[in-house]
């Protein structure tokens, strides 16, 4: 069994919203106040009416507020659940359905509203299709969830004390009352029969007898006991805690910690790092879930993880997803919010959910509902490295041939204006490295919006045209045109336009980072000086490095910025990708 998907209205940013989910892990992602969190509340909101303490309560303040400022007085949440056993049929019978297709469902449907006259906050909940239908709370219990924050406090979550991650751990794995007992037993005989422990006592006791014979009645009992009170296997449980052994190696240390050759040291937790620490804390918490899976093999159990990549090195954050995809064939259902380039990279795209904020409402985008072949989604998979997974993040997408064009794009918005620096406005330049551009467009450019990421994309790149005629591969891209997606070419290649623009200026540059090579191009026209200068070019095979050359004169020299003209279609590409209004014309 696995949560299919969640519809969610009138909740925080979210106005309405469904999202798919896959069986597996889910990955959301998307720039910052786009719902990533409250989808994970909205989840932990409806999961936890069976959790012995409920961590989460919807406030007044959890009302979605429109664009005009009003308020909403009920939020919605239904759940449904698929790939059900004939037995978890059974056993949720109160919360069974038919889907669409005839196939046996389970739906959980959630109400919050505010009650007026009581001044209170009220929840309704039911099961199945008909509103009114109980679930009876051992079955709530079955559906269960562990949520690790964002701002999580591993050092603190571990630390003895009730309720923490490790007691949750022990109480799954001794989960029959007569084993805790004797466990206990055992423990608290340990300590009575302490010869050293007992002598303590008995002082302690004649020490209080002295004083309470003398200020007793005369034939008045004046006997006392004094004896440990008995820890239940719960309270020992939740007093232990977690070390980290190190070896002790010198002779200076071995005298310090008063330790015996050999003898390890015991280090607390809070000497470690947060990263170190926050593994220690994922461990403990997925050995929990995967006891309660063994323990109770029909349940639904999900693990919610805020930013797994907190306090995590690129590496880690590996080592810790590969992980997580691995226990997914556990029979856990696994939800991330990340914002980490390195985590999406790593991801299968079918687990990939990308977030986008549209006006006042917030649209989700499964990569595997985007109709695109398997040969591009391995294309993609492969080329999706981590600095171009950060596309998804962004707000809208310049996809360039070279790198080249990468390195001069954020420059070249400067020229247009400060309105239009990308970095500012979230926009992102993804360098393709040649010319497959067909995979990535068709990630934004279908009709359809609900199969589509709803962020532009410009695609920049050249049209090689041949007495006048664009290129078959050119011809290509253009079709490409159409959804989020618009295509601006340069006349034959981006250095041409460049040189036709700007001769006197690039010429200028590049006898800075080449004093010995001439300049003087012969010719009668300024195309054919300009194809002279790309040969120039790529016989010195030093396009990148005059690239950052340019870069860095239009930022440092005032007076080259003021005066470099920008092509035409340059200045379309970054506009179109700027502008927010799909109405919003070159």
């Amino acid at each position: 069994m696995y949560l299919k998907s969640i519809n969610i209205k009138s909740f925080r940013c979210i106005r309405n919203l469904t999202i798919e989910f896959h069986k597996g892990v889910n990955i959301l992602i998307g720039e910052n106040n786009t719902g990533k969190t409250a989808i994970l509340d909205a989840m932990r909101l409806c999961l936890g009416f069976g959790l012995e303490r409920r961590e989460l309560y919807f406030q007044i303040e959890d009302f979605h507020i429109d664009n005009s400022g009003v308020q909403c007085n009920i939020a919605e949440f239904h759940l449904v659940f698929s790939e059900l056993t004939s037995r978890q049929q059974g056993i949720f019978i109160e919360m069974l359905s038919i889907s669409e297709d005839g196939n046996p469902e389970l739906a959980l449907h959630v109400q919050f509203f505010y009650d007026m006259e009581k001044d209170r906050m009220r929840v309704k909940y039911w099961g199945g299709e008909n509103e009114g239908q109980d679930i009876p709370h051992q079955i709530l219990e079955l559906l269960y969830y562990t949520h690790l924050g964002a701002l999580r406090d591993a050092t603190h979550d571990l630390a003895p004390g009730r309720g923490n991650r490790i007691s949750q751990l022990f109480l799954k794995l001794v989960a029959n009352e007569e084993q805790r007992q004797q466990l206990s037993n055992n423990m608290n005989n340990i300590i009575k029969n302490a010869t050293n422990w007992r002598d303590l006592l008995n002082r302690g006791k004649r020490k209080i007898m002295d004083h309470l014979e003398r200020v007793v009645l005369k034939n008045e009992d004046s006997n006392i006991e004094i004896d440990f009170v008995e820890a239940t296997f719960r309270k020992i449980v939740e007093n232990l805690k977690i070390y980290i052994p190190v070896q002790a190696i010198s002779d200076d240390e071995l005298e310090k910690e008063g330790s015996e050759e050999g003898e390890n040291i015991n280090f607390d937790i809070s000497q470690n790092g947060l990263g170190y620490n926050n593994l220690i804390y994922v461990a403990t918490v997925l050995g929990d879930l995967l006891e309660r899976r063994i323990s109770r093999p029909d349940s639904f159990i999900s693990l919610l993880i805020e930013e797994p990549e907190a306090h995590l090195h690129p590496q880690w954050q590996n080592i810790l997803f590969s992980y997580l995809q691995e226990i997914e064939t556990k029979g856990m259902q696994v939800f991330i919010t990340s914002h980490s380039p390195t985590i999406t990279a790593k991801t299968d795209i079918n687990s990939i959910i990308v977030l986008t904020r549209s006006d006042d409402n917030i649209k989700s985008m499964p990569l595997r509902s985007i109709d695109i072949s398997d040969k591009h989604k391995k294309y993609l998979q492969r080329f999706l490295d981590v600095t171009k997974c950060q596309l998804f993040f962004a707000k809208s997408v310049i996809l360039v041939e070279g790198i080249s064009e990468s390195i001069l794009m954020p420059s070249f918005a400067k020229i247009i204006g400060d309105a239009y620096n990308l970095e500012k406005n979230a926009v992102e330049v993804v360098n393709i490295n040649g010319v497959a551009f067909e995979p990535f467009a068709k990630l934004f450019n279908k009709e359809n919006e609900r199969k589509r990421i709803n962020i532009k994309c410009s695609i920049v790149t050249d049209d090689d045209r041949d007495e006048g005629e664009v290129s078959s591969r050119a011809a290509k891209a253009l079709e490409l045109k159409r959804g989020m997606v618009e295509v601006y070419l340069a006349r034959k290649t981006f250095e041409y336009e460049l040189y036709l623009e700007n001769e006197f200026l690039i010429k200028t540059a590049y006898a800075e980072i080449h004093t010995q090579t001439n300049l003087d191009f012969e010719g009668q026209s300024i195309e054919e000086r300009a194809e002279q200068f790309i040969e120039k070019l790529n016989s010195n095979r030093d396009k990148a490095v005059f690239a950052q050359h340019l870069a860095n004169k239009i930022e440092e020299d005032s007076d080259f910025k003021l005066n470099f003209k920008l092509p035409e279609y340059i200045e379309n590409a970054i506009k179109w990708a700027v502008s927010r209004n799909e109405q919003d014309t070159n």
